[in-house]
């Protein structure tokens, strides 16, 4: 049995009359006829009385009418959603996100995304980069969005949401009477770090300051959590770098100021190649056109 078999019975059933079952199907009247008889002798049952003057359904004929129409309407919507699947439009999509980054325009971002594509199920995490690049490299994740990233050959990053490096400073550190404070005299304080497990690139970027600039650096405490780290800075244990998205934590007691020279601390889409589904790569295209890059000027 052929779906064109199913198709021409309905059309057949439709009319009640051979002759206008063919005009409509644009084929010759005994080719229906023949299809029609083929599809009764599969089935073993008679689905049409047939008389001279009329045609019309047997008992059996409407309720294969019935199930056939239920039958092409289900592979109509299978149809239907696989080409919504494969355009993106349905689907899963699970993002990966570090707290500053939740700080930028990344959350409109990903809201104005799942208003506009319903047909997706989206799953939000809070991760450290490192979490992020683990969970993208085994399929646990299908897109991230972290600051200093340097991911390996099989994670591909895209620039996203521009920022710069402030310093997070106790609301009476004599720096804070600065307008900007200069890296190394920001390097010089007592720091509260992030954890190289959860940051290693933010880890691995202040040690590489330190050393270009010959300070030996003084940490105190180290972090696994920007709300803690800013909750130390806020005590008076020492100061912190983060990026300047992170003022939208408006933690009391710390102010920070912009770092001299200019540091970027951009934040990058991440995401697998090997494992890119067509909803991540619909998300990726949305957040080209959501996220229009600002001048460094801007920043």
């Amino acid at each position: 049995m052929k779906l064109r078999h199913l198709e021409t019975f309905i059309i057949v059933a439709d009319e009640l009359h051979f002759g206008r079952a063919a005009a409509r199907l644009h084929v010759p009247q005994p080719a229906v006829s023949q299809t029609i008889s083929g599809l009764e002798d599969s089935l073993g049952v008679e689905l049409f009385d047939r008389t001279r003057r009329q045609v019309r359904l047997t008992e059996a004929g409407e309720r294969f009418l019935e199930d056939t129409r239920r039958i092409l309407g289900d592979l109509e919507q299978a149809k239907h959603s696989a080409r919504r699947l494969a355009a993106g439009e349905r689907g899963q999509l699970r993002i990966g996100f570090t707290v500053a980054c939740a700080m930028s325009r990344i959350p409109s971002a990903i809201a104005d995304f799942m208003k506009s594509n319903p047909g997706v199920e989206v799953s939000l995490r809070q991760l450290g980069t490192a979490a992020q690049l683990e969970a993208l490299a085994l399929g646990r994740l299908d897109i991230g969005f972290s600051v200093l990233a340097q991911p390996d050959d099989s994670i591909q990053r895209r620039l996203v949401a521009p920022d710069r490096l402030h310093v997070f400073l106790p609301a009476q550190h004599p720096l804070a009477v600065n307008e900007e404070v200069h890296v190394s005299d920001a390097l010089r304080c007592p720091f509260v770090l992030m954890t190289r497990e959860q940051e290693p690139q933010m880890h691995h970027a202040f040690h590489g300051l330190c050393r270009e600039l010959g300070i030996e650096p003084a940490v105190v405490l180290e972090v696994d959590h920007l709300e803690a780290m800013l909750a130390f800075v806020a005590a008076g244990l020492g100061v912190s770098f983060a990026p300047s998205a992170t003022n939208k934590l408006d933690a009391s007691g710390v102010i920070s100021r912009p770092l001299v020279p200019f540091i970027a601390v951009d934040i990058h889409a991440l995401w697998s190649e090997q494992n890119l589904s067509p909803a991540t790569r619909r998300f990726l295209q949305h957040i080209d056109g959501s996220l229009s890059l600002t001048s460094m000027s801007q920043r």
